[in-house]
């Protein structure tokens, strides 16, 4: 039983499906973190303007993103998200999820906080 293969494909056809767009912005990829080499991106401006300048950051000092702004932090993480990587809440819009990581570490200016929000925004 191989659960990434969609319904209707045979595990024949795997290696199709594993180069296509649907197998590079499936659900079960997004929990998978490809960036680790940009770890030394660290700038705070990013992280300051959403969560309004809580947290020191570390991985573990980031606040709920319910309390970033008061909750608007969120939206505003959203709004420079969808700007920067050209996806949407709900779609990769077929993009590989690897440059989506790495767009979102580069254009936040700081790997911390792109792999928090994408572990508990994103995926």
């Amino acid at each position: 039983d191989n659960h990434l293969v969609p319904k209707g494909h045979t595990t024949g056809g795997f290696d199709d499906f594993a180069h296509s767009d649907q197998f590079l912005s499936s659900f079960q990829l997004r929990h998978l973190l490809y960036y680790e080499d940009l770890k030394e991106y660290a700038s705070t401006h990013i992280v300051n303007e959403i969560t309004g300048g809580i947290g020191n950051g570390t991985t573990n000092s980031f606040p709920s993103p319910s309390l970033w702004r008061q909750g608007r932090g969120i939206d505003i993480f959203w709004e420079l998200y969808t700007k920067a990587t050209g996806c949407s809440r709900t779609s990769m819009n077929g993009q590989n999820i690897e440059s989506v990581q790495r767009q979102l570490v580069r254009s936040f200016c700081n790997y911390e906080f792109a792999k928090f929000c994408w572990m508990s925004l994103v995926s």
